[in-house]
């Protein structure tokens, strides 16, 4: 995961006061409210673009292994190895969760400074 993505999350969902307070600088935590909602925003992006998928990892590994197609196996393992990057990101943020309880205690479901992000297709 691109470490530039976390600074635009925390610049992209934080209040006014926020703003002010880092001064310019969204390379490190501004606050626990703005880091929450910014985790919380990529990871919610990051299980979107997972459950888009129309085939499992699991499904994925077996057309690999049974394809007679050249092109077939090389898609489906760039698809594989795109849903594996999402899935180690998805599990990075997820055990930053588990081993920051203070980030914790933030109801990110109504905050006021989400934004609705998305991937390309």
């Amino acid at each position: 995961m691109s470490e530039d993505f976390i600074p635009f999350l925390r610049l992209a969902v934080a209040s006014e006061e926020e703003i002010e307070e880092a001064k310019g600088n969204f390379t490190e935590k501004i606050s626990q409210r703005n880091e929450a909602v910014a985790l919380s925003t990529l990871k919610a992006v990051l299980e979107r673009q997972m459950a888009g998928y129309k085939t499992t990892m699991a499904q994925d590994d077996d057309l690999i292994e049974s394809a007679l197609d050249l092109r077939v196996k090389v898609a489906t393992r760039l698809l594989r190895i795109e849903k594996a990057i999402l899935s180690r990101a998805i599990l990075k943020i997820q055990e930053t969760y588990d081993n920051a309880p203070e980030l914790q205690s933030f109801d990110v479901s109504s905050a006021k400074h989400k934004p609705s992000l998305s991937f390309a297709a």
